[in-house]
């Protein structure tokens, strides 16, 4: 095994895609994907990599919308009858 850990700039560049593309920034996308076919990786290569991260972050939109839907709490109306209420429904 080799004690190289520096990435090839094919891949460097396909994992910065996929990261921008789930961190909603377009224009750093745009540049990965540019950067991506100058080094001639294919493209049905570069859809399949924004297919995959456009997945991981609709799944993480949902995780947060569902586990903020289910922490919710039900609002409850003021009461009345407090002091200083302006409210006529304090007998």
């Amino acid at each position: 095994m080799s004690n190289n850990t520096e990435l090839h700039p094919s891949i460097s560049a396909m994992v910065a895609l996929a990261a921008n593309v789930v961190a909603h920034q377009s224009t750093q996308a745009t540049e990965q994907q540019n950067q991506l076919r100058a080094l001639n990786v294919p493209e049905e290569q570069i859809n399949a990599a924004i297919a995959i991260a456009r997945q991981v972050r609709d799944q993480a939109v949902a995780g947060v919308d569902g586990a903020l839907d289910a922490n919710q709490t039900v609002a409850h109306p003021v009461n009345c009858c407090t002091p200083g209420s302006t409210t006529t429904c304090c007998g």
